[in-house]
């Protein structure tokens, strides 16, 4: 069975008169020789892409971090790739910015708001744990 909100969103992609964008923020709590901080992210104008009948994928999402000058840092560049199998739905992203590394998050949910839809989840490695919100909405075609 298919994630039910998840091909909702995916009927609506495949409506050529409609545009949906992504905004992506994070968390993350990473440990430095025994000291421990925070820093957060958000990446905005993602423009949404049906890939294929069970996969969006959004290019060029530019990203902030509150630890490179208050957000107004040297910004990265990411892609994410959105997908169903069965009732899952699963998030890659790849970090174009840092040699094209790709994570993909666990506990991943999705969800609809009364306007847009939320997709949510995390990742952890050695040093670091990041738990993501994506943020998608119809917005205005860009022609």
């Amino acid at each position: 069975m298919v994630n039910p909100i998840f091909q909702e969103l995916m009927t609506k992609l495949s409506n050529d008169r409609d545009c949906y964008n992504v905004n992506v923020s994070s968390v993350t709590v990473k440990q430095n020789r025994n000291m421990e901080h925070s820093f957060t992210s958000y990446g905005s104008f993602g423009y949404l892409r049906k890939e294929s009948s069970s996969a969006i994928k959004a290019f060029e999402v530019r990203t902030s971090f509150s630890d490179r000058n208050l957000f107004s840092g040297k910004k990265t560049v990411e892609s994410l790739k959105i997908s169903s199998s069965g009732s899952r739905v699963q998030v890659k992203i790849t970090f174009k910015t840092w040699s094209n590394e790709v994570i993909t998050l666990s506990n991943v949910k999705i969800s609809k708001g009364r306007f847009g839809y939320f997709i949510t989840g995390n990742y952890s490695k050695s040093n670091k744990s990041t738990y993501y919100t994506l943020a998608i909405y119809k917005t205005d075609c860009i022609i």
